[in-house]
């Protein structure tokens, strides 16, 4: 069983963050908390974006941070599935070749990558918009187009920033359960303000203030 085990500590600014948490596949953890209490940044963490002043994280056998042992895995070596609040789409890449670039910076070929970002975008009810370029699209379409590409390759851990935060009320239920659907072969981490996420999708609800876990 691919376990998610985080024991980080990392001093950012005023943030004092010390968060210790396991999770399983299957597992969907609301992460819970006020502006400011750490939990963007200890999604950054777990990605790698933030590298870590001590403790460890490590996703079943393969250690990622570890400062003590000199260990540190580039992001872009996790396979994470990762969506953030700004969506971070390439603004010089078609809808497709965005929920597609997982694979290819993978290796795959385009043509299989292609096939697997055309079914991404099926998924997501945003097939006629495959030629389109980010700055065509809408917060909440480009919110989708995020999602899509996370979800590429089937990563075994998905981090979620917001992610329906800009969706239309009509169309939260059915990205909620996409989500929802591949959630049982993965660890996914949400954070969310709305407890409508909360009870559709959470499994557990993690509340983080401070920087740390609230009992």
């Amino acid at each position: 069983m691919t376990t998610l085990d985080v024991n980080v500590t990392l001093a950012l600014g005023s943030l004092d963050l010390h968060v210790e948490l396991t999770a399983q596949p299957g597992e969907v953890i609301a992460l819970l908390g006020p502006n400011g209490a750490g939990k963007t940044t200890l999604l950054r963490c777990i990605t790698g974006m933030a590298p870590i002043d001590s403790g460890h994280i490590r996703f079943g056998e393969q250690v990622w941070d570890d400062p003590s042992a000199n260990i540190f895995i580039a992001p872009e070596q996790r396979g994470i599935g990762m969506v953030f609040q700004d969506y971070v789409l390439f603004e010089h890449m078609s809808v497709l070749d965005n929920v597609a670039f997982p694979l290819r910076n993978r290796g795959a070929s385009k043509q299989e990558s292609r096939v697997q970002a055309r079914a991404q975008l099926e998924h997501f009810d945003l097939a006629d918009l495959a030629k389109e370029r980010p700055g065509a699209l809408s917060g909440g379409q480009s919110q989708r187009v995020a999602l899509a590409r996370a979800q590429m390759g089937a990563p075994k851990l998905l981090l979620l920033d917001e992610p329906f935060s800009a969706l239309d009320a009509a169309v939260r239920p059915m990205v909620r359960s996409v989500i929802a659907e591949a959630a049982a072969d993965r660890v996914t981490i949400l954070v969310t303000h709305d407890p409508v996420d909360v009870a559709d999708i959470a499994t557990r609800v993690i509340e983080l203030v401070d920087g740390r876990i609230k009992p």
